[in-house]
């Protein structure tokens, strides 16, 4: 058998990081938060389908500890109603450098496995972050699209400046692209301050 070590150190990552994951979820689930995003962002189901599918269960296990803490009383909540907590799935885009490369349909392919496996999960929604493009924009929405991936979403746009995504197209446009999508709850600009 071969092994990569950048993608089996990447695995191994994830694997020992389960215990705080979990405990910092909860901290911020005990702060108020009421939405926890899965760590799926850069597991790719190539990987390990079963990451994916524990990144899941870890934010729907601290969820339920949330639950169980507030149901017992516990004074860090100062008789508040008990709140709706969601839970997306989170997927990180393919990657700046290499959409000279891709087309919407291989960008499509590369995500299906990911979203599919997701889909399969008991997260509330997909969160497809940090999208850079319009083309990725237009195969989430596809794959949304089908039969077999029935399942609600938002999208979040890395930009520039407020105006752009990074990659340059029209953040409007991109915006567009989730609003045309009936699968999508929302579409949120997120500013990328790194870039000036």
């Amino acid at each position: 058998m071969r092994y990569s070590v950048n993608k089996d150190c990447h695995i191994l990552k994830h694997l020992f990081m389960i215990p705080l994951q979990k405990q910092v979820q909860l901290d911020y689930l005990k702060a108020g938060a009421n939405v926890i995003i899965t760590s799926s962002y850069q597991i790719f189901a190539e990987e390990s389908e079963a990451l994916l599918w524990k990144s899941v269960e870890i934010a729907l296990e601290a969820r339920e500890l949330f639950y169980d803490e507030f149901s017992n009383g516990s004074d860090i909540h100062n008789d508040r109603k008990k709140p709706t907590i969601l839970v997306p799935a989170s997927v990180g885009s393919y990657g700046a450098c290499l959409f000279l490369q891709m087309t919407p349909e291989k960008l499509k392919e590369f995500h299906r496995r990911r979203i599919e496996v997701l889909a399969e999960s008991s997260a509330d929604l997909i969160a497809f972050e940090t999208i850079l493009n319009k083309m990725e924009a237009q195969a989430y929405a596809k794959l949304l699209g089908e039969d077999k991936i029935n399942y609600p979403a938002w999208f979040s746009f890395n930009s520039k400046d407020g105006v752009n995504v990074v990659s340059g197209d029209s953040l409007i446009e991109c915006a567009s692209i989730a609003d045309s999508c009936k699968k999508v709850i929302a579409a949120v600009p997120l500013r990328d301050s790194s870039r000036g």
